[in-house]
């Protein structure tokens, strides 16, 4: 199951980065060292322009032990889901468990403007904590 899920995680990075002349990708990596047994959910809103028809987005997140990745967990979203010329949530969420970094991603692919607003990534083990991530338009 881990190769599935590393192979279709490496298939949809290339179509996406094929499929767009910018960056098809947010990504930011943390430690999770401190975060051991604690559930997360990375959530933010997507906003696209002239949306292709067969166009997506993939909110991830990769569990990893330096290089090897050992766990990850998406969920996709096709583009007749988001609703047009409005921001639409996105999320995915899982458990930290034995790594050392958790990288959270969202991928697209396709012809239209993606925008990305107020990603965060809720990490919550007692208090909640709240690790922001950089806005982006591509």
């Amino acid at each position: 199951m881990k190769k599935v899920s590393l192979l279709l995680s490496l298939i949809v990075s290339t179509f996406s980065l094929l499929a767009q002349g910018n960056e098809a990708y947010v990504l930011q990596t943390i430690s999770a060292t401190d975060h051991q047994g604690a559930n997360f959910r990375l959530e933010g809103h997507l906003f696209i322009e002239d949306k292709a028809r067969d166009a997506g987005a993939l909110p991830l997140a990769v569990l990893s032990n330096g290089s090897k990745i050992v766990k990850t967990i998406f969920e996709k979203y096709s583009m007749d889901e988001f609703k047009p010329d409005v921001w639409n949530r996105v999320s995915v969420s899982g458990k930290i468990e034995k790594v050392e970094n958790i990288s959270i991603e969202v991928l697209f692919s396709g012809k239209g403007k993606y925008y990305f607003d107020d990603f965060k990534l809720f990490i919550q083990k007692g208090n909640s904590e709240v690790i922001s991530i950089l806005s982006a338009k591509t």
